[in-house]
Protein backbone atom coordinates (compact mmCIF):
# COMPACT_ATOMS: atom_id res chain seq x y z
CA UNK A 1 0.00 0.00 0.00
CA UNK A 2 1.03 3.49 -0.67
CA UNK A 3 1.42 6.28 1.43
CA UNK A 4 -1.31 8.11 -0.06
CA UNK A 5 -3.46 4.83 0.35
CA UNK A 6 -2.06 4.33 4.30
CA UNK A 7 -2.86 7.71 5.30
CA UNK A 8 -6.66 7.63 3.96
CA UNK A 9 -7.23 4.34 5.94
CA UNK A 10 -6.65 5.75 8.94
CA UNK A 11 -10.12 8.01 9.38
CA UNK A 12 -11.59 3.97 9.01
CA UNK A 13 -8.60 2.03 11.09
CA UNK A 14 -8.10 3.36 14.53
CA UNK A 15 -4.93 5.47 15.29
CA UNK A 16 -3.10 2.19 17.12
CA UNK A 17 -3.14 0.69 13.30
CA UNK A 18 -4.88 -2.51 13.52
CA UNK A 19 -6.01 -4.26 10.40
CA UNK A 20 -9.65 -2.65 10.98
CA UNK A 21 -10.21 -1.49 7.76
CA UNK A 22 -7.59 -1.61 4.92
CA UNK A 23 -6.71 -4.77 2.50
CA UNK A 24 -2.75 -4.41 1.62
CA UNK A 25 -2.19 -4.41 -2.42
CA UNK A 26 -1.75 -1.23 -4.78
CA UNK A 27 -2.89 -2.65 -7.89
CA UNK A 28 -5.79 -4.94 -7.29
CA UNK A 29 -9.25 -5.56 -7.36
CA UNK A 30 -11.40 -4.48 -4.12
CA UNK A 31 -11.97 -5.92 -0.30
CA UNK A 32 -15.06 -4.78 1.76
CA UNK A 33 -13.99 -3.69 5.44
CA UNK A 34 -13.59 -6.92 7.43
CA UNK A 35 -14.09 -8.90 4.55
CA UNK A 36 -12.10 -12.24 4.09
CA UNK A 37 -11.01 -12.48 0.45
CA UNK A 38 -10.05 -10.06 -1.77
CA UNK A 39 -11.20 -10.15 -5.43
CA UNK A 40 -9.47 -12.97 -7.46
CA UNK A 41 -8.09 -10.83 -9.93
CA UNK A 42 -6.36 -8.92 -7.09
CA UNK A 43 -6.13 -7.86 -3.54
CA UNK A 44 -6.81 -4.15 -3.43
CA UNK A 45 -8.27 -2.07 -0.85
CA UNK A 46 -12.13 -0.49 -0.64
CA UNK A 47 -11.28 3.24 0.50
CA UNK A 48 -14.23 4.58 1.15
CA UNK A 49 -15.98 2.75 -1.58
CA UNK A 50 -13.25 3.45 -4.27
CA UNK A 51 -11.84 0.07 -5.83
CA UNK A 52 -8.85 0.06 -8.01
CA UNK A 53 -8.69 -2.80 -10.44
CA UNK A 54 -5.45 -4.49 -11.58
CA UNK A 55 -3.79 -8.10 -11.76
CA UNK A 56 -1.85 -8.07 -8.64
CA UNK A 57 -1.92 -10.98 -6.10
CA UNK A 58 -5.34 -12.30 -4.36
CA UNK A 59 -5.18 -11.05 -0.77
CA UNK A 60 -7.18 -12.55 2.02
CA UNK A 61 -7.58 -10.12 4.51
CA UNK A 62 -7.57 -11.59 7.92
CA UNK A 63 -9.54 -11.15 11.20
CA UNK A 64 -8.90 -6.97 12.95
CA UNK A 65 -6.35 -7.66 15.45
CA UNK A 66 -4.68 -4.63 17.22
CA UNK A 67 -1.98 -5.38 19.79
CA UNK A 68 -2.29 -4.14 22.82
CA UNK A 69 -0.59 -4.39 26.32
CA UNK A 70 1.06 -2.84 29.13
CA UNK A 71 3.68 0.30 28.92
CA UNK A 72 7.69 -0.60 29.80
CA UNK A 73 6.96 1.24 33.55
CA UNK A 74 4.07 -0.62 34.40
CA UNK A 75 6.30 -4.08 34.16
CA UNK A 76 7.37 -5.56 37.43
CA UNK A 77 10.66 -4.82 38.65
CA UNK A 78 11.47 -8.49 38.42
CA UNK A 79 11.75 -8.79 35.11
CA UNK A 80 14.74 -6.95 34.36
CA UNK A 81 17.42 -9.75 34.90
CA UNK A 82 20.44 -7.98 33.32
CA UNK A 83 21.94 -4.05 32.55
CA UNK A 84 24.75 -2.76 30.97
CA UNK A 85 27.91 -1.30 31.97
CA UNK A 86 26.75 1.91 30.01
CA UNK A 87 23.75 3.99 29.49
CA UNK A 88 22.60 2.49 25.96
CA UNK A 89 24.97 -0.48 25.57
CA UNK A 90 22.84 -3.57 25.49
CA UNK A 91 23.29 -4.95 21.57
CA UNK A 92 21.55 -8.33 21.16
CA UNK A 93 20.38 -11.71 23.41
CA UNK A 94 20.33 -15.17 22.33
CA UNK A 95 19.83 -18.59 23.49
CA UNK A 96 20.97 -21.94 23.89
CA UNK A 97 18.84 -24.62 26.24
CA UNK A 98 18.26 -22.84 28.77
CA UNK A 99 21.12 -20.48 28.90
CA UNK A 100 20.49 -17.13 27.96
CA UNK A 101 23.41 -15.02 26.20
CA UNK A 102 23.40 -11.35 25.72
CA UNK A 103 26.10 -8.71 24.44
CA UNK A 104 26.79 -5.87 26.49
CA UNK A 105 28.54 -3.23 23.72
CA UNK A 106 32.80 -2.49 24.81
CA UNK A 107 32.16 -5.39 27.69
CA UNK A 108 31.58 -8.55 25.65
CA UNK A 109 29.17 -11.61 25.81
CA UNK A 110 27.36 -12.74 29.26
CA UNK A 111 25.71 -15.74 30.25
CA UNK A 112 22.46 -15.96 32.95
CA UNK A 113 22.61 -19.82 33.82
CA UNK A 114 19.04 -21.18 33.36
CA UNK A 115 17.80 -17.41 32.69
CA UNK A 116 17.99 -16.68 36.12
CA UNK A 117 20.29 -15.52 38.63
CA UNK A 118 23.52 -13.26 38.35
CA UNK A 119 24.95 -12.47 34.58
CA UNK A 120 28.90 -14.01 34.06
CA UNK A 121 30.93 -12.21 31.40
CA UNK A 122 32.28 -15.33 29.54
CA UNK A 123 33.90 -13.47 26.68
CA UNK A 124 35.44 -10.33 27.24
CA UNK A 125 34.90 -7.85 24.28
CA UNK A 126 37.99 -7.78 22.04
CA UNK A 127 40.84 -4.68 21.81
CA UNK A 128 40.70 -3.83 18.41
CA UNK A 129 37.43 -3.24 17.92
CA UNK A 130 36.21 -0.50 15.99
CA UNK A 131 35.01 2.59 17.74
CA UNK A 132 30.95 3.24 17.31
CA UNK A 133 27.98 1.58 18.24
CA UNK A 134 26.17 -1.17 16.34
CA UNK A 135 22.52 -0.46 17.24
CA UNK A 136 20.15 -3.26 15.33
CA UNK A 137 19.83 -6.33 16.71
CA UNK A 138 20.33 -10.08 15.51
CA UNK A 139 24.16 -9.82 15.98
CA UNK A 140 24.99 -12.52 18.30
CA UNK A 141 24.20 -16.53 18.01
CA UNK A 142 25.65 -19.77 19.71
CA UNK A 143 26.29 -23.24 19.23
CA UNK A 144 26.26 -24.02 23.32
CA UNK A 145 29.88 -24.63 21.81
CA UNK A 146 31.19 -21.70 20.12
CA UNK A 147 29.68 -18.02 20.45
CA UNK A 148 29.93 -15.68 17.07
CA UNK A 149 28.90 -11.81 17.42
CA UNK A 150 29.37 -8.88 15.67
CA UNK A 151 30.58 -5.59 17.33
CA UNK A 152 30.81 -2.55 15.53
CA UNK A 153 32.33 -3.38 12.03
CA UNK A 154 33.85 -6.80 12.91
CA UNK A 155 32.20 -10.35 13.24
CA UNK A 156 34.57 -12.92 15.83
CA UNK A 157 33.76 -16.24 17.06
CA UNK A 158 35.21 -17.17 20.65
CA UNK A 159 34.84 -20.83 22.36
CA UNK A 160 32.74 -20.97 25.44
CA UNK A 161 35.23 -23.59 26.79
CA UNK A 162 38.41 -21.58 26.43
CA UNK A 163 37.47 -17.97 25.95
CA UNK A 164 39.12 -15.92 23.39
CA UNK A 165 37.24 -13.45 20.23
CA UNK A 166 38.82 -14.46 17.18
CA UNK A 167 38.25 -12.23 14.58
CA UNK A 168 36.30 -13.92 11.24
CA UNK A 169 35.94 -10.53 8.95
CA UNK A 170 36.21 -7.08 9.11
CA UNK A 171 33.69 -5.54 6.99
CA UNK A 172 33.02 -1.82 5.73
CA UNK A 173 30.20 -0.59 8.02
CA UNK A 174 28.00 -2.12 10.71
CA UNK A 175 26.98 -5.85 10.76
CA UNK A 176 23.51 -5.74 11.37
CA UNK A 177 22.13 -9.91 11.39
CA UNK A 178 24.00 -12.81 12.05
CA UNK A 179 23.25 -16.66 10.87
CA UNK A 180 24.95 -20.03 11.80
CA UNK A 181 25.65 -23.63 11.01
CA UNK A 182 28.05 -26.09 11.13
CA UNK A 183 30.44 -24.51 8.56
CA UNK A 184 29.53 -21.25 7.73
CA UNK A 185 28.62 -17.79 9.61
CA UNK A 186 26.30 -15.96 7.07
CA UNK A 187 25.85 -12.12 7.63
CA UNK A 188 24.28 -9.22 6.12
CA UNK A 189 26.32 -5.64 5.86
CA UNK A 190 24.42 -2.55 6.52
CA UNK A 191 25.53 0.15 3.86
CA UNK A 192 26.29 -2.47 1.33
CA UNK A 193 23.47 -4.47 1.98
CA UNK A 194 25.19 -7.56 0.55
CA UNK A 195 24.39 -11.57 2.63
CA UNK A 196 27.93 -12.83 2.58
CA UNK A 197 29.34 -16.04 4.04
CA UNK A 198 32.39 -16.90 5.81
CA UNK A 199 33.35 -20.36 6.83
CA UNK A 200 33.35 -20.75 10.76
CA UNK A 201 37.09 -20.86 10.76
CA UNK A 202 37.85 -17.66 8.71
CA UNK A 203 38.99 -17.07 5.59
CA UNK A 204 38.11 -14.97 2.57
CA UNK A 205 34.42 -13.85 2.50
CA UNK A 206 31.65 -15.07 0.10
CA UNK A 207 28.54 -12.49 -1.60
CA UNK A 208 26.02 -14.78 -1.57
CA UNK A 209 23.38 -11.88 -2.49
CA UNK A 210 24.04 -9.04 -3.87
CA UNK A 211 24.32 -5.20 -3.57
CA UNK A 212 21.59 -4.87 -6.30
CA UNK A 213 18.46 -6.78 -4.00
CA UNK A 214 19.48 -4.72 -0.98
CA UNK A 215 18.91 -7.44 1.68
CA UNK A 216 17.26 -6.62 4.75
CA UNK A 217 16.56 -9.73 6.69
CA UNK A 218 18.07 -13.30 7.12
CA UNK A 219 16.87 -16.81 8.01
CA UNK A 220 18.31 -19.65 8.01
CA UNK A 221 16.33 -23.53 7.88
CA UNK A 222 16.95 -26.54 7.03
CA UNK A 223 19.88 -25.70 4.77
CA UNK A 224 18.24 -22.68 2.81
CA UNK A 225 18.67 -18.77 2.99
CA UNK A 226 15.53 -16.87 3.51
CA UNK A 227 15.69 -12.95 3.20
CA UNK A 228 13.93 -9.54 1.95
CA UNK A 229 15.47 -7.57 -1.18
CA UNK A 230 13.93 -4.52 -0.36
CA UNK A 231 14.39 -3.04 -4.02
CA UNK A 232 12.02 -5.41 -5.38
CA UNK A 233 10.21 -5.94 -1.96
CA UNK A 234 10.03 -9.51 -2.48
CA UNK A 235 11.03 -12.41 -0.52
CA UNK A 236 13.71 -14.76 -2.00
CA UNK A 237 15.43 -17.61 -1.13
CA UNK A 238 18.77 -19.90 -1.54
CA UNK A 239 20.75 -22.77 -1.10
CA UNK A 240 23.56 -22.16 1.54
CA UNK A 241 25.93 -23.22 -0.37
CA UNK A 242 25.22 -20.50 -3.08
CA UNK A 243 23.14 -20.47 -6.03
CA UNK A 244 19.96 -18.64 -8.41
CA UNK A 245 17.90 -16.67 -6.04
CA UNK A 246 13.80 -18.23 -6.17
CA UNK A 247 11.28 -14.99 -5.67
CA UNK A 248 8.60 -16.21 -3.52
CA UNK A 249 6.32 -13.79 -3.54
CA UNK A 250 5.26 -10.90 -5.65
CA UNK A 251 6.98 -7.61 -6.48
CA UNK A 252 5.72 -4.92 -3.71
CA UNK A 253 4.89 -7.45 -0.93
CA UNK A 254 7.71 -7.38 1.32
CA UNK A 255 10.07 -4.78 2.53
CA UNK A 256 11.88 -5.73 6.44
CA UNK A 257 11.08 -9.12 8.93
CA UNK A 258 11.13 -12.70 7.66
CA UNK A 259 10.07 -15.72 9.05
CA UNK A 260 9.78 -19.22 8.04
CA UNK A 261 7.65 -23.07 8.25
CA UNK A 262 8.07 -26.20 6.53
CA UNK A 263 5.50 -24.80 4.25
CA UNK A 264 4.80 -21.00 4.84
CA UNK A 265 6.53 -17.88 4.61
CA UNK A 266 5.63 -14.76 6.99
CA UNK A 267 7.10 -11.33 6.20
CA UNK A 268 5.84 -7.82 6.38
CA UNK A 269 5.52 -5.15 5.06
CA UNK A 270 5.76 -2.30 6.79
CA UNK A 271 3.23 -2.39 9.62
CA UNK A 272 1.41 -5.30 8.33
CA UNK A 273 2.31 -9.05 8.92
CA UNK A 274 1.49 -11.76 6.12
CA UNK A 275 1.63 -15.49 5.21
CA UNK A 276 1.45 -17.19 1.92
CA UNK A 277 1.90 -20.54 1.13
CA UNK A 278 5.63 -21.63 -0.30
CA UNK A 279 5.29 -21.76 -4.06
CA UNK A 280 1.47 -20.06 -3.90
CA UNK A 281 2.26 -16.11 -4.70
CA UNK A 282 -1.32 -15.43 -4.97
CA UNK A 283 -2.25 -16.64 -1.72
CA UNK A 284 -1.26 -13.92 0.51
CA UNK A 285 -3.08 -13.66 3.47
CA UNK A 286 -3.25 -10.27 6.35
CA UNK A 287 -2.87 -11.08 9.50
CA UNK A 288 -2.14 -8.42 11.92
CA UNK A 289 -0.47 -5.23 12.46
CA UNK A 290 2.48 -4.21 14.59
CA UNK A 291 2.00 -2.25 17.65
CA UNK A 292 0.72 0.98 18.75
CA UNK A 293 1.63 3.90 16.04
CA UNK A 294 0.94 6.20 13.11
CA UNK A 295 1.50 5.02 10.23
CA UNK A 296 5.37 4.65 8.93
CA UNK A 297 6.07 4.85 12.55
CA UNK A 298 5.62 1.27 13.96
CA UNK A 299 7.64 -0.86 11.21
CA UNK A 300 8.24 -4.63 11.58
CA UNK A 301 11.73 -4.84 12.43
CA UNK A 302 12.05 -9.04 12.59
CA UNK A 303 10.26 -11.62 13.37
CA UNK A 304 10.26 -14.74 14.68
CA UNK A 305 8.00 -17.84 14.44
CA UNK A 306 7.59 -20.06 17.52
CA UNK A 307 5.10 -22.98 17.42
CA UNK A 308 2.09 -21.20 16.17
CA UNK A 309 2.76 -17.80 17.13
CA UNK A 310 5.36 -15.25 15.30
CA UNK A 311 7.08 -12.88 17.93
CA UNK A 312 8.05 -9.45 16.36
CA UNK A 313 9.38 -6.31 17.18
CA UNK A 314 9.08 -2.99 15.40
CA UNK A 315 10.62 0.45 14.50
CA UNK A 316 8.03 1.61 17.53
CA UNK A 317 9.97 0.16 20.09
CA UNK A 318 6.83 -2.32 20.42
CA UNK A 319 7.13 -5.94 21.03
CA UNK A 320 4.19 -8.58 20.96
CA UNK A 321 3.44 -11.80 18.93
CA UNK A 322 0.41 -12.69 16.64
CA UNK A 323 -0.55 -16.14 15.38
CA UNK A 324 0.33 -17.69 12.47
CA UNK A 325 -3.66 -17.93 11.63
CA UNK A 326 -4.20 -13.81 12.45
CA UNK A 327 -6.80 -15.26 15.29
CA UNK A 328 -4.95 -13.38 18.48
CA UNK A 329 -2.04 -10.74 18.62
CA UNK A 330 -0.97 -8.93 21.70
CA UNK A 331 1.59 -6.68 22.85
CA UNK A 332 4.73 -7.79 25.69
CA UNK A 333 5.88 -4.34 25.94
CA UNK A 334 3.98 -1.49 24.21
CA UNK A 335 5.96 1.87 22.82
CA UNK A 336 8.51 3.68 25.31
CA UNK A 337 10.84 6.58 24.68
CA UNK A 338 13.27 6.00 27.87
CA UNK A 339 14.56 2.41 25.79
CA UNK A 340 14.68 1.16 22.67
CA UNK A 341 14.26 -2.75 21.64
CA UNK A 342 17.80 -4.40 20.05
CA UNK A 343 16.63 -7.84 19.82
CA UNK A 344 14.50 -10.92 21.02
CA UNK A 345 14.87 -14.22 21.96
CA UNK A 346 12.63 -17.31 22.66
CA UNK A 347 12.08 -20.27 25.06
CA UNK A 348 9.53 -22.44 25.72
CA UNK A 349 7.96 -20.85 28.67
CA UNK A 350 9.63 -17.02 27.83
CA UNK A 351 10.37 -14.07 25.83
CA UNK A 352 13.61 -12.42 26.36
CA UNK A 353 13.55 -8.55 25.42
CA UNK A 354 16.84 -6.36 24.78
CA UNK A 355 16.76 -3.27 25.41
CA UNK A 356 19.35 -0.22 25.15
CA UNK A 357 19.08 -0.06 28.97
CA UNK A 358 17.93 -3.68 30.62
CA UNK A 359 17.39 -7.13 29.42
CA UNK A 360 14.04 -8.23 30.39
CA UNK A 361 12.31 -11.56 30.74
CA UNK A 362 8.82 -11.93 30.05
CA UNK A 363 6.40 -15.14 30.10
CA UNK A 364 5.40 -16.43 26.92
Amino acid sequence: MGKLGILLCVGSASIFWGLAGCSSNDNGGSAAVGGTVAATSGGGANLGGQNGGGTGPQVNVGPPCTPDGPNLTSLPASSTIATPASSWAMQAVTVNGSDVYYLDHNKGVYRITGGSGTPTLIVPAPTDSTVGHTMAGGILKTDGTYVYFAQDKSLYRSSLASPSAELLVAANSAITQVEIDASYVYYIVSTESTLNRIAVTGGSPEVLVASAESVQSLQLVNGTIYFVGFNAEKVGRLPASGGSIEWLTSADMASEAVAVSATTVYFSRWEVLYSQPIGSPNQTTELGSAGPGMPYTADFNAAKLVNDRIYWFDSGDNVGWTKTDGSQCGLLIKSNTSESVRDIAITNDAVYVCLSDSLRKLPR
